[in-house]
């Protein structure tokens, strides 16, 4: 078939076509996100582009053969695009539709556990935190207690560490309710990740009352014997990291257990994942490539030493490989890594020429037919982009650089980083060359790390090597003692890139990519500068804060009362912070959000704080006040932007004036609040704050058209989507 595009051209168009079906089908069920909006943008800017580029390529062939080779691209995207929407499509209306009857029944519920049980820490202290699947459950009906059958997936947390594996089946009381989704500007939307692990409820602080069993079939005996294996390896999973535990002192000993298994972040210090965070390196603490990298590399020089037939060796790899990625989580970034490895593999093993873009673009169909929300998931996109960006620019971003190894890692960090940067800028704010030095100074320290740890770990089966773990332990502080030197140089944190400068952005890497890979003759020096005026082009977001004066809003989504930051941005830029914390304290996650809705906005620290309610021993609230501010504000302040008064038992009354004005209206003595949620995500202009409902048409007749009032929880306002704080979407910053 002549119009049949070559292979890499039918890969790189399949993959295309199911993002764009994907990106569809998100946008008509209005599942809105950044990440969506930044998928659209580059899918468009790939379909264009392959067509343009091999029309170009095509330009001196006869017009009829161009044509057809071009129309065959389209055929294919057009295909692609209806089995990525029509998938897509089905599987968010299942979710929807398939809703649990059991929603806010409290009762007995007979569950099976479907994951290995991981500990977490909540403001309730630790719990552990498990997924299983609903097989039934008990309800009293007239006084009597009723057994009656129940099925779907939720996400329980119970108290402490009980001694729970994967497979296990246990009758667990407590009261099921929709997911609570924390959505605000620049922070993570788990919405889709629910949905696409097909999680429907939550479980929290459920009480186990005991095991049961269930008829034994060739079904159950075959699911059953797949989790014993799971839970198997499960306490593999746990005696690694003891290991640590026993041979490590305890200040690095999670961090080296985070290492060689990932996903350790509950246990690690919050200060060392916000340090890792903030220099780069935060993906070497959850399982990627690099890890399955390294891997494959030890298992190939042990095996060629041994003089093995290709066959054998093969086996052998894959058992080890997969062995390892069960153990540590087939999260996307291992299932990419292994599929490409083990397709390495099999084509060394046949003779052939492995070809790591095509590899990669099996990889990225296989998960996305598998599970298409994949897209929108984080650690997908960081895995993909960052792969393709090092498979496809890395050989002609070394060309910018003399020629030595030190050029050589640093256009590797660049070309991990171009394609991805727009995202890495709105989730992590961060702005800063950092990561370079990081990943080449402390980034070979931890990879030695991981080996020397994962070969410790397995030499303590026959004998502690002493002498191996404190050089572990040495080499583990030498690189947190460098990574706090690079993080003492500076970090700029900036505001996102909106997303018409996103689009700027690629049409930068694709002139540049043209410059590099295309164009001839190679003027070196041009391309100095057109990749000099890219970066200028990055850092425009926190050049526009400083010369673009602008009185914002920004509601942060919190559990345990309203929460928002008013800044100006502009020459003389400031930024305040207002909690409600009369019912105590707030939680790690709240804290986290207030953070990261000051990094997202491009302020470092706040000019003060307000706090309602504050009482001493707030843990989190002090760290707020101490860490990442100024200096308390006082009770009162008057700036010609903004008004903040304290009045003796309604609270704070903050006015913020721009060209329009925000009233947070504080409650008078004994008032309820009327909490009401509305839709905006087809509505703008919306007018945020949190008041009384007489209240509401006192605004009106002022003028305003919306009202949003973010949801506190305190009454428990459940909605049949789940509980949504602050707006339905993640862009609720108001302008004034």
């Amino acid at each position: 078939m002549k119009w049949l595009p070559k292979p890499i051209d039918l890969g790189i168009t399949s993959v295309l076509g199911m993002l764009l079906g994907i990106c569809m089908s998100l946008y008509e069920n209005e599942l809105y996100t950044y990440l969506m909006y930044w998928l659209s943008i580059i899918t468009i800017f790939g379909i264009l582009g392959i067509i343009g580029l091999r029309g170009y390529e095509q330009r001196n062939e006869h017009m009829y053969k161009m044509m057809r080779y071009v129309m065959g691209l389209v055929g294919i995207i057009s295909v692609f695009t209806a089995i990525g929407y029509v998938h897509t499509d089905r599987v968010i209306t299942h979710y929807f539709e398939d809703r649990p009857f059991y929603y806010g029944a409290d009762g007995a519920y007979y569950v099976q556990l479907t994951s290995n049980p991981q500990p977490t820490v909540t403001l309730d202290g630790i719990m552990t935190m498990v997924d299983a699947d609903v097989e039934g459950m008990d309800i009293d009906k007239n006084g009597a207690t009723e057994h009656v059958p129940a099925k779907g997936s939720i996400r329980i947390y119970v108290p402490g560490e009980p001694p729970i594996h994967m497979g296990d089946r246990y009758v667990i009381r407590g009261t099921v309710k929709g997911f609570t989704y924390y959505e605000q500007s620049g922070s993570l939307s788990m919405k889709t990740r629910y949905i696409n692990d097909g999680l429907q409820g939550n479980l929290y602080q459920g009480t186990i009352e005991g095991p049961y069993t269930v008829e034994k079939t060739l079904g159950t005996w075959i699911t059953d014997t797949g989790y014993a294996l799971g839970a198997y390896l499960d306490r593999v999973h746990h005696w690694v990291a003891q290991q640590f535990e026993e041979n490590l002192e305890p200040s690095i000993a999670s961090l080296g257990a985070s290492l060689v298994l990932g996903g350790q972040y509950a246990m690690l210090p919050e200060t060392m994942v916000k340090l890792f965070s903030e220099t780069g390196l935060i993906h070497i603490l959850s399982v990627s490539g690099s890890h399955i990298a390294l891997l494959f590399l030890i298992i190939s020089i042990v095996l060629q030493r041994l003089h093995l037939r290709k066959g054998v060796e093969f086996s052998i790899t894959c058992a080890l490989i997969l062995l390892y990625c069960t153990i540590v989580g087939w999260s996307p970034p291992v299932l990419r890594s292994a599929i490409m490895g083990l397709l390495s593999g099999y084509v060394v093993m046949h003779g052939g020429t492995y070809r790591a873009l095509h590899a990669l673009l099996l990889s990225a169909l296989c998960l996305l037919l598998w599970k298409p929300l994949f897209a929108v998931d984080i650690s997908f996109v960081l895995s993909f982009g960052s792969t393709l960006g090092i498979i496809g620019l890395y050989p002609y971003v070394y060309r910018l650089f003399p020629p030595n190894p030190i050029s050589k890692g640093v256009a590797l960090c660049i070309s991990a980083q171009v394609l991805i940067f727009p995202i890495e800028l709105y989730y992590f704010h961060i702005l800063s060359f950092l990561s370079i030095l990081s990943n080449l100074i402390v980034g070979p320290l931890l990879d030695m790390a991981i080996i020397a740890g994962l070969f410790l770990a397995i030499l303590n089966l026959v004998f502690t090597f002493t002498l191996g773990w404190s050089l572990l332990g040495f080499i583990l502080k030498a690189s947190m003692s460098l990574l706090f030197a690079i993080r003492n140089l500076g970090l700029l944190w900036s505001p996102p890139m909106p997303l018409w400068l996103v689009v700027v952005w690629y049409l930068g890497v694709s002139y540049i990519y043209w410059l590099l890979a295309l164009k001839e003759p190679i003027r070196v020096a041009w391309n100095r500068m057109a990749s000099i005026a890219l970066l200028v082009v990055g850092m425009l977001p926190l050049g526009l804060s400083y010369v673009k004066p602008m009185v914002q809003v920004v509601p942060i989504a919190i559990s345990s009362g309203p929460a928002f930051m008013v800044c100006k941005t502009g020459f003389y830029r400031e930024a305040y912070l207002y909690i409600d914390a009369k019912n105590g304290d707030i939680s790690p996650r709240a804290m986290k959000q207030c953070i990261d809705a000051l990094h997202h906005r491009g302020f470092s620290r706040w000019n003060g704080v307000f706090v309602e309610g504050y009482q001493k021993g707030y843990t989190h609230v002090d760290t707020l006040e101490h860490l990442y501010s100024k200096g308390q504000a006082g009770k009162e302040l008057t700036l010609d932007w903004l008004s903040v008064q304290l009045h003796t038992k309604a609270g704070y009354e903050i006015i913020v004036t721009g060209h329009r004005k925000f009233h947070f209206h504080p409650r008078k003595e004994g008032e309820k609040v009327q909490e009401i949620v509305y839709n905006t995500k087809r509505e703008t202009n919306t007018i945020y704050g949190l008041t009384a409902s007489n209240q509401l048409l006192h605004y009106q007749e002022r003028g305003a058209m919306h009202f949003i009032v973010w949801n506190t929880l305190h009454s428990q306002f459940d909605v049949e989507e789940g509980v949504y704080i602050v707006g339905s979407d993640e862009n609720n910053v108001v302008t004034l």
